[in-house]
């Protein structure tokens, strides 16, 4: 668990990590929090990109970015996968988090993270090497000033499963900017009310379920 702590850095405040395949082996990361913390400089809460041991059970809970102004490329909520690590990513939520600032995506699932921005995961045998995306919620996020709504991006030969979005606020720093989340290999989602619904791209976004 990690509470109550002032986190400033020039990386991602935190991110949880499940290392990388040693003898065909990793070990798995799992029931981990973090809550009640303040965020400085920095650029956000991530999950990945070393996923081979899988990462599960992370629950990210009433964080607060104070940074009021530009820096990097930050993001709100970020999942990052490579094309050879495998593993999992699963059962992860961030919940009742604010972000005053955030300069790139507030949203974004990310294949093929420093990979060369491949669309299909191997490993070095050329064997599929996938990362398991599944049942991740994002709820009650508010990002007071931001510039892109952002992207859910998973692999070609890996969809991602089982996404819930619920009373997300994100306020464009460009006036009359409508932010918006795009979509790429999505299987599975619900997302919590009409009007939230208008934030996620019509056209890439039609696996994703509209609840009352």
């Amino acid at each position: 668990m990690i509470r109550h702590s002032t986190i400033e850095c020039g990386d991602d405040h935190v991110t949880i990590l499940a290392g990388k395949l040693r003898n065909n082996r990793a070990p798995p990361t799992r029931n981990v929090t973090v809550r009640h913390n303040i965020l400085g400089r920095g650029m956000g809460l991530a999950i990945g990109s070393s996923t081979a041991g899988g990462v599960s059970d992370v629950l990210y809970y009433n964080n607060t970015m104070t940074q009021i102004s530009g820096f990097g490329n930050g993001q709100g909520a970020h999942i990052k996968m490579r094309t050879r690590f495998g593993g999992y990513v699963k059962n992860i939520s961030w919940i009742d988090n604010v972000f005053h600032y955030v300069s790139g995506p507030a949203i974004y699932v990310e294949s093929g993270y420093q990979s060369g921005w491949k669309r299909t995961c191997t490993n070095s045998s050329g064997d599929l090497s996938c990362t398991e995306v599944d049942n991740i919620t994002i709820k009650n996020m508010v990002v007071h000033s931001g510039s892109d709504g952002g992207s859910i991006n998973c692999f070609d030969n890996a969809p991602c499963t089982n996404f819930h979005f619920e009373n997300i606020k994100i306020h464009n720093k460009r006036k009359n900017h409508k932010p918006i989340i795009a979509c790429k290999n999505v299987a599975s989602g619900t997302v919590v009310g009409g009007a939230l619904r208008e934030m996620f791209d019509e056209q890439s976004c039609t696996s994703l379920e509209t609840l009352p």
